[in-house]
């Protein structure tokens, strides 16, 4: 009886132990697994942020060379609109010039009719004296 008692408990031992043997085989087969699967998730995922950095990359790339030649039409149109600026103002001194001089003119002429009045006043008189007539 004690005999068979042990080789019953020995037996269950052994039954128990295989079990425990299979289940932890079982476990650790499943946690390989599962550090395959987060291992390969996890390479998709720097897979596709690598992607996207090499996107944001070429799309910086292509921003700066915009920006650049942005900032250099900028620089361009500044000048052209200095340029206009100047133009304009230029143009604004000549017209005030001529003014100038056309009034000058206007002046110089009243002066050199009234002179010349004043040194033929008998010339004057005639010519009203002709077209009064007529």
């Amino acid at each position: 009886m004690l005999s068979s008692m042990l080789k019953d408990y020995q037996s269950k031992q052994a039954v128990q132990k295989e079990n425990l043997e299979k289940r932890k085989n079982e476990t650790l087969q499943s946690a390989i697994a599962l550090c395959d699967k987060v291992s390969d998730d996890l390479n998709n995922q720097v897979a596709i942020a690598y992607c996207n950095q090499k996107k944001i990359d070429a799309a910086l790339k292509i921003f700066q060379k915009n920006y650049n030649d942005f900032q250099k039409m900028c620089v361009e149109w500044s000048s052209l609109s200095n340029k206009i600026n100047d133009l304009l103002k230029q143009l604004g001194d000549v017209t005030n010039g001529a003014r100038t001089i056309k009034a000058n003119s206007a002046e110089t002429v009243r002066c050199l009719e009234n002179a010349y009045k004043e040194l033929h006043p008998t010339v004057e008189s005639k010519a009203s004296t002709e077209s009064k007539q007529q």
